[in-house]
């Protein structure tokens, strides 16, 4: 049993014996006064503990059920920002992977990534998935008494922002790179790939690839409450790294918060 239906169940129990005793004493101060049939008197005492008690009781079961309904939107709304942000992860991190992979081939073939091409402006944006998923977020803490930091959204959500725009300055020097690839290597949905030779040599559009895929990213953030400029410094890597890190820190927030509501 759940603690929930025990302090339930504690409640009913112990406000009706606390009645119940009430309606004894009582019962048995007029038998003792007026020497009433003690049976008669004790019937009717009866009677009114169990008139008194239904309200009670009903404020009682009232109560748990407000707490239930309470508890399971939480839970649904915990399950729908955990989707959401499951979601972005996926797209994230197919789109990370694809490019990484791609790094370490780029200075020994050419490689031609025709389904990523052709279907870079079809998702969803990222910026549509985090506004839906901050909807929720602040929904659970609307609902909820053990609220969770807004500070580990903020930063989830800065961690995907961030990585997202460096994401899109390697998509920007990906399209440069493929339009200047052989014709040959764009025939298909599935990943081309080619040798190089004497004859094609993309210097200049390689080299802005390689860049935005190994060197270190640099850009500013201005904290409004403090009016400075800070200086954050990551590569392409440490940026995934920190989005999965403070991806984590979310998703065991919004675990904990439907695993307890199961125990209710």
């Amino acid at each position: 049993m759940n603690l929930k239906k025990k302090k339930l169940l504690t409640n009913l129990v112990s406000s009706f014996l606390i009645l119940l005793c009430i309606c004894l004493f009582i019962a048995l101060l007029i038998n003792l006064k007026f020497h009433q049939d003690c049976a008669t008197v004790i019937t009717g005492m009866l009677g009114v503990c169990a008139t008194l008690y239904a309200p009670i009781a009903a404020f009682f079961l009232y109560d748990s059920w407000k707490d239930q309904k309470q508890y399971e939107l939480e839970k649904q709304y915990a399950e729908d920002t955990f989707k959401l942000i499951s979601q972005l992860k996926t797209r994230i991190s197919r789109e990370y992977y694809t490019f990484k992979s791609f790094k370490s081939d780029i200075s020994k073939e050419l490689v031609a990534l025709n389904s990523l091409y052709s279907n870079q402006n079809s998702n969803i944006s990222y910026s549509e998935i985090l506004y839906n998923a901050n909807a929720y977020f602040e929904l659970i803490n609307d609902t909820s008494n053990n609220k969770i930091s807004p500070n580990i959204y903020d930063d989830f959500e800065f961690s995907a922002l961030i990585l997202n725009a460096k994401l899109k300055d390697v998509r920007k020097a990906y399209d440069s790179y493929y339009k200047e690839l052989p014709n040959e290597l764009k025939t298909s949905t599935n990943t081309q790939r080619l040798y190089k030779n004497l004859t094609y040599n993309p210097t200049e559009t390689e080299y802005e690839l390689t860049k935005h895929l190994t060197n270190r990213y640099k850009f500013e953030i201005n904290l409004y409450h403090e009016g400075n400029y800070i200086n954050f410094e990551f590569n392409y890597e440490e940026l995934y790294a920190n989005f999965l890190l403070k991806y984590n820190d979310l998703k065991n927030e919004l675990t904990n918060k439907i695993k307890v509501n199961k125990d209710h």
